[in-house]
């Protein structure tokens, strides 16, 4: 693979992600894309095979950026985390540790979400309109990525005994707070709407720890 057909991915994605902002994935059109980036459609079809397998790579690109924002905030609330118990505002418990880390990988999704609203809700409809089957293997890791964030959290917990166990309440529970985030929160982003999905989550974390 050469460094221009490299050069050329790159923008066609960029562009992909940028139309995706503008007007979701019905905007996402082949001539469209070629005359943004300047190349003709048969480029597009050469390096992707067809439109639908650009925007699954679009789509692995936008879980992978909030997989990296997913990592730099775990590391960051751990030091909040340390700062807080030797100040004596949350107690030295696997409970109260386990709710403060599973509240602030739910902060960072919601966070995620209303920073790239327009790119999430338009991969969530490409999920929805995919036929069964036709999501590759690379995709299927960045999703896993995303899971693996509240698996670890829960690696001290009961569930982290079985590895199979601990990816099922990972997916659980982040399917619970996606729910609770698509529901209350995509495509109406406000202070009111967001205390309001904030409590859900809340509340399904608090349910979830204090039954351990």
């Amino acid at each position: 693979m050469t460094l221009k057909h490299d050069d050329i991915r790159e923008k066609l994605i960029q562009a992909t992600l940028k139309l995706l902002d503008e007007g979701g994935l019905e905007n996402v059109k082949a001539r469209k894309l070629a005359a943004n980036v300047g190349v003709s459609v048969g480029t597009i079809y050469n390096i992707f095979g067809n439109v639908d397998k650009l925007v699954q790579e679009v789509s692995a690109h936008i879980l992978s950026d909030m997989n990296k924002m997913g990592q730099v905030n775990v590391a960051r609330s751990e030091t909040d985390l340390e700062q807080k118990i030797a100040s004596g505002e949350i107690k030295d418990e696997l409970k109260e540790k386990l709710r403060f880390r599973l509240l602030a990988l739910a902060s960072t999704y919601m966070e995620f979400i209303e920073a790239n609203s327009e790119r999430w809700g338009a991969m969530l409809a490409y999920n929805r309109n995919r036929s069964e089957g036709a999501v590759a293997d690379w995709y299927v890791v960045q999703q896993n990525a995303l899971f693996d964030l509240v698996g670890n959290v829960l690696a001290q917990t009961r569930f982290g005994k079985n590895p199979k166990t601990r990816m099922i309440a990972a997916r659980a529970l982040w399917s619970a707070v996606h729910g609770i985030v698509t529901m209350s929160y995509v495509g109406q982003v406000s202070d009111k709407s967001r205390a309001f999905t904030w409590a859900q989550i809340e509340l399904l974390v608090n349910t979830f720890v204090d039954g351990l």
